[in-house]
């Protein structure tokens, strides 16, 4: 039972008079010992009050309390979560409780048990510092749902956010994407902490091994690389908050784009949109905050960075070479030989030992059973074998009527339309060039080498420094020309 402060007051006050204890007990019609107490007490400075919090899991508590204190020599990844030990308790013993009042009970659990080192550490950042790290997120491109593997680049002093997307999360991938951002915002930082994750890096033994790609990279740009510490979120808060926070609101409906080039463009036009907004503890905008960032940054060389790795690849006797388990075709005619290879985030090129091109290539990501190619590969092996159309996979990107007139042609007519296709490829690509063509046997006419070559010439012209690069014909152009010569 508490004893009312006024009471508590004159028993302090009676003792400070020199009034006997008996006597204040006998006047205040308390008990001697409760005047003992309230005498004797020394501090009466406010402490917070002491709450008994009881639940369900106390029953089950030397069962949980034996797998969390296991948990501690497992790996941080593979311990139970509130989930995982209301799961086990409903299963193995029964538990009739809810799955929150497991996941509170597991929370004080660990709280308790907090070390004086544990928990976050607010870091303080100096001007021009970045982080980096990958997220993924969904995008149709080209009407296909992709996953893309977006990079975001922040800057913890000023809390600037800048993104771009790619197909991977590769050495060529990672330079690909920073040079991207570093040329959008005009310099560099002078150091950048990655995660291990990142591609460019790999820790063995708390060893960190980088690639000599990204080394070249950071020679070029003049900036030093930080690895976080495993199992260390807090030493990149920045950019994993940053990850999640575009993702909601730049691509919160999924994007439809025709490019990778495309989405970026637009992300980084979000993230010049964040400058304007005010820093979410200092008093003052994003924008002018990153102005201090920019002024300590590395300038940019004159010189953008390639961002290729460069191997020696033989050719096989079909003419694809092998890149991470994907056969990329280069050409029967350099069967057997060896070839430098070279590997960016968007294509794959092959060239000669002595530097002349061979062939290119969108490159793929993941596992692909079929040899990537494009169609205009296998015009100079059809010319020499006009019949092996009949079982060429170019009969896949020959569209009706134009398919079948090259399958019903004899051997002669056959090469020769071949050869036309040919050579307004080289004129206006393979695409126009077939568009052009099947226009022309769609009207009745018959294909001449000269009008293919005229009207491709055309196209050509009508789309060159079309920004949007896509590989659509204005029919109109075909229709124009077809109506002027009958």
């Amino acid at each position: 039972m508490t004893i009312p402060m006024p009471i508590q007051e004159r028993i302090r006050t009676l003792d400070a008079d020199g009034m006997p204890g008996r006597k204040i007990a006998t006047q205040l019609r308390v008990s001697r010992n409760t005047v003992a107490k309230y005498v004797n007490q020394v501090d009466f400075s406010p402490s917070p009050p002491a709450v008994q919090v009881s639940s369900l899991v106390d029953a089950y508590a030397n069962i949980v309390e034996e797998w969390l204190l296991d948990d501690l020599r497992q790996p941080r990844k593979q311990r139970h979560t509130g989930r995982r030990v209301y799961d086990r308790l409903v299963t193995e013993h029964g538990f009739t409780g809810s799955y929150s009042t497991v996941q509170r009970w597991v929370k004080r659990w660990r709280q308790a048990r907090m070390l004086p080192g544990d928990g976050y550490i607010e870091l303080e950042w100096e001007p021009g510092s970045a982080q980096a790290d990958f997220g993924e997120a969904i995008a149709i491109i080209r009407g296909k749902r992709v996953v893309t593997h977006m990079l975001v680049v922040t800057w913890p002093y000023s809390n600037t956010r800048y993104a771009v997307v790619l197909p991977g999360e590769t050495a060529e991938c990672v330079c690909d994407g920073l040079r991207t951002i570093f040329e959008h915002v005009g310099r560099a930082p002078a150091r950048i902490v990655f995660d291990n994750a990142t591609g460019v890096g790999r820790r063995v033994r708390n060893e960190i091994t980088t690639t000599k790609l990204f080394e070249a990279f950071k020679l070029h740009y003049r900036f030093t690389a930080v690895f976080t510490n495993p199992d260390s979120g807090n030493e990149k808060g920045s950019v994993e908050n940053a990850v999640g926070y575009i993702r909601r609101n730049a691509l919160v409906p999924i994007p439809h784009v025709e490019s990778f080039q495309g989405l970026s463009e637009y992300l980084l036009t979000v993230c010049d949109g964040l400058l304007q907004q005010p820093h979410y503890r200092k008093d003052a905008t994003i924008q002018s905050l990153f102005a201090t960032d920019l002024e300590v940054m590395r300038e940019l060389p004159g010189i953008s960075f390639d961002a290729c790795t460069w191997e020696s690849r033989r050719v096989d006797k079909v003419g694809n070479i092998e890149v991470q388990g994907v056969k990329y075709y280069v050409g029967d005619a350099y069967r057997g030989q060896r070839l430098n290879i070279g590997m960016r985030a968007f294509t794959i090129e092959a060239r000669t030992l002595q530097g002349e091109p061979a062939a290119s290539h969108t490159r793929v990501y993941g596992s692909q059973a079929d040899t990537v190619r494009r169609p205009e590969q296998l015009l100079p092996g059809l010319l020499r074998k006009p019949a092996a159309v009949l079982n060429s996979p170019l009969q896949h990107s020959l569209p009706e009527p134009l398919l079948t007139l090259v399958l019903q042609a004899d051997t002669g007519e056959r090469r020769r339309l071949l050869r036309v296709l040919e050579q307004a490829t080289q004129i206006a690509g393979f695409e126009k060039a077939v568009s052009v063509m099947n226009q022309i046997t769609s009207s009745g006419r018959q294909i001449e080498a000269g009008e293919v070559e005229m009207v491709a010439t055309r196209a050509r012209e009508q789309q060159h420094g079309d920004a949007a690069g896509t590989t659509q014909v204005d029919l109109s152009v075909y229709d124009r020309f077809t109506e002027a010569a009958a």
